[in-house]
């Protein structure tokens, strides 16, 4: 206990001889940003110099850390990401369309980014990085950008982790257990058809990868002037380490190497004291028909998704669901054209303090979209969850709380206001659904370390490391094919084959010639 006390202590207040970190985003919604920035806090506070470089601007800028925000780059993300996924595509079913244009969207993040003069700017004056922390959506763009400063890469991983990392990285895909990260994917235990189709889905996802990979590898070399530099993919076996946004609460227990590294939940923290802005605190205060309410429940469809676009029948059903509970109250995250005539107990916002909504003690339960951040903020918190899972990774995410027990999962396009009256009745008035959460925020709580304190020391373990590669799996520089040890059993299969070949040859052989005796032996001997 003295030795953990010690090392803590020495850890917190131990300043290091500063390394230059940069933080690359290129492909990412504002909550990826959410989860990298208290490590760069983290980092920039013990002495480094951190440049974070993303598509987005920072709401509270950081003096120690330098932002570069290419403007090429933001102006594409707004346009391609924002505008192309929309919520209708979930509610008339077209999600497919989706999985077409993500691999262009990497390829167009990338190009614009490189092409933006910031970044060339940046580029030109940039003398030596030590370390590139990676988001892990289509991590080749920084992979490329690695190579070309001499700079060793650690992957970050916003999301789950991603087919192409198995195969990549070296390691098992667990498909007969663990769904893919798919819209509306399957949820375990798989039935044998719901086993065949994530087989698919995963060596789907690693053809496109393959595709994609050697189109970006022609712009790397392009772009960054490295004619000389190694294929992509195997520049992306020799990352240094993965920093995983999963735990066995948050993602489904993997077997995951030594190369991973469990970080999840470390944008999560309570705050200093819950300060609420004045008009929202009055509307939380204010007395409902003579009587205290029953506390309120906050709604946010996360940053990708303009709540005001949402067809007029859904809107109702949202809405008539929130005037059926008279005694509770309604926050809701609001982008658009605010309606009309809303029921007085809902209070409508563009922005709200989501670490201090969902940590005030006062708040029943939380409906969301299921994104990664969000879902740990509310496990974080004990917060139980309706979830309406749009795209990305957020079925995974509300499937694998679903099956904990944390949520309720509805379907946004399909929903109707009798099923969200009786989530929200379930949400609020049954304790079974907040003792199950409370249970699981125990166990995502209960650690050694703090997620940020964890990602700093490996983060700094990286820098003093000349070489990781006894963290990577063994099979990282096998054939797929060997890993699965396809070859084994085609060997073993082989020599079975053989082998019954050979002892019906045998048999056919000692047949014959027993069957000869017999008619010899039958045949009548002349006198």
């Amino acid at each position: 206990m003295w030795s953990l006390l010690i090392f803590l202590f020495v850890f917190s207040t131990t300043k290091v001889v500063g390394e230059h970190i940069l933080i690359f985003h290129h492909v990412a919604s504002y909550s990826h940003r959410v989860q990298t920035m208290p490590l760069a806090e983290a980092l920039a506070k013990r002495g480094h110099q951190l440049t974070f470089l993303s598509p987005f601007y920072p709401k509270e800028p950081n003096v120690n850390i330098t932002e570069i925000i290419p403007q090429k780059l933001e102006k594409y993300i707004d346009e391609t990401l924002n505008k192309e996924l929309d919520i209708n595509l979930r509610v008339q079913k077209k999600m497919d369309k989706l999985s077409y244009i993500l691999y262009e969207l990497g390829k167009g993040a990338c190009d614009a980014l490189y092409k933006s003069p910031e970044f060339k700017r940046w580029l030109l004056k940039t003398t030596k990085v030590d370390l590139i922390i990676i988001d892990n959506r289509f991590p080749e763009c920084g992979i490329g950008l690695a190579y070309k400063l001499g700079a060793k890469y650690i992957i970050f991983n916003t999301v789950t982790v991603f087919a192409h990392e198995y195969f990549a990285l070296g390691f098992l895909p667990e498909s007969s257990a663990v769904p893919e990260l798919e819209i509306n994917s399957p949820k375990p235990p798989m039935n044998f058809l719901g086993r065949v189709s994530n087989e698919i889905m995963t060596l789907g996802w690693r053809w496109s990868h393959l595709q994609y990979s050697k189109i970006m590898d022609s712009m790397i070399r392009k772009r960054l002037l490295v004619p000389d530099m190694p294929y992509i993919e195997d520049l992306y076996r020799n990352v240094s380490l993965v920093l995983h946004t999963g735990d066995y609460v948050t993602d489904y227990p993997r077997t995951l190497p030594p190369l991973y590294v469990n970080v999840a939940g470390i944008h999560c923290k309570l705050p200093e004291n819950i300060s609420l802005p004045v008009e929202l605190e009055s509307f939380l205060n204010t007395i409902i028909n003579g009587q205290k309410d029953d506390g309120f429940v906050y709604i946010s469809l996360g940053s990708l998704v303009v709540s005001s676009n949402l067809p007029h029948n859904i809107k109702n059903r949202f809405f008539d669901t929130i005037k059926s509970f008279p005694n509770l109250k309604f926050l809701w995250k609001w982008n658009g054209a605010q309606p009309k005539d809303i029921p007085s107990n809902l209070y409508l916002s563009k922005w709200f303090p989501q670490l201090e909504i969902l940590a005030h003690p006062r708040i029943r339960g939380f409906i969301t979209q299921s994104g990664r951040p969000s879902s740990m903020e509310a496990l974080y918190n004990g917060v139980p969850m309706i979830t309406f899972p749009i795209l990305g990774d957020q079925d995974f995410n509300s499937n694998r709380f679903n099956t904990m027990g944390g949520n309720i999962k509805l379907e946004i396009g399909s929903f109707t206001s009798e099923e969200l009256i009786s989530a929200v009745n379930t949400l609020v008035y049954e304790p079974s659904m907040k003792l199950q959460m409370k249970k699981l925020q125990t166990i995502f709580r209960d650690r050694p370390m703090t997620p940020v304190d964890t990602a700093v020391w490996w983060t700094e373990y990286v820098l003093r490391t000349e070489d990781t590669s006894h963290l990577r799996p063994t099979g990282n520089y096998q054939y797929w094919f060997q890993r699965r040890q396809l070859d084994v059993w085609l060997f073993l299969l082989g020599v079975m084959l053989a082998a019954i070949y050979g002892l019906a040859f045998l048999s056919n052989i000692v047949a014959r010639r027993v069957w000869k005796e017999i008619i010899k032996s039958s045949k009548p001997k002349l006198a």
